[in-house]
């Protein structure tokens, strides 16, 4: 019976190694800058408002969610999809899920999150609050 809790034990601790390994991988596999250069934020509101505009310089190995953390109050909600934004500065999406704040990347939809877009010299990011549902 002792023998078998041994094995037990080591079988899992052999699958928490696993787990912590595949965790590592994924996280340093984020996409970062390979280059130098300056990117435009841009904070739109639901009635289309433009309530921020600002250009932040990046260096290589810089992330978006890195820029937006160090420049602007972010709040966020952690999901197996990644960090799903909920708060930059003023631009808020209320907690009713009737709206959500929708990233697109020099005028087109991101189809990646916060964590996967990688950088890019004269980018515009704008993050827009839009209601469920609204694809224009």
């Amino acid at each position: 019976m002792k023998q078998k809790n041994i094995i037990i034990n080591i079988t899992l601790s052999i699958i928490a190694l696993v787990a912590i390994a595949l965790a590592v991988i994924v996280i340093s596999k984020r996409p970062t800058s390979e280059e130098v250069g300056q990117i435009k934020i841009e904070l739109i509101d639901i009635d289309k408002n433009i309530i921020s505009e600002k250009t932040h310089p990046f260096e290589s190995n810089d992330t978006l969610f890195k820029i937006l953390d160090t420049n602007y109050e972010v709040l966020y909600e952690v999901s197996a999809y990644g960090k799903f934004l909920t708060k930059i500065d003023n631009l808020v999406a209320p907690k009713d899920g009737s709206t959500f704040i929708r990233i697109e990347i020099n005028g087109e939809i991101s189809t990646v999150g916060v964590d996967g877009i990688k950088l890019k010299n004269n980018d515009t990011i704008t993050f827009r609050i839009v209601k469920i549902g609204d694809f224009s």
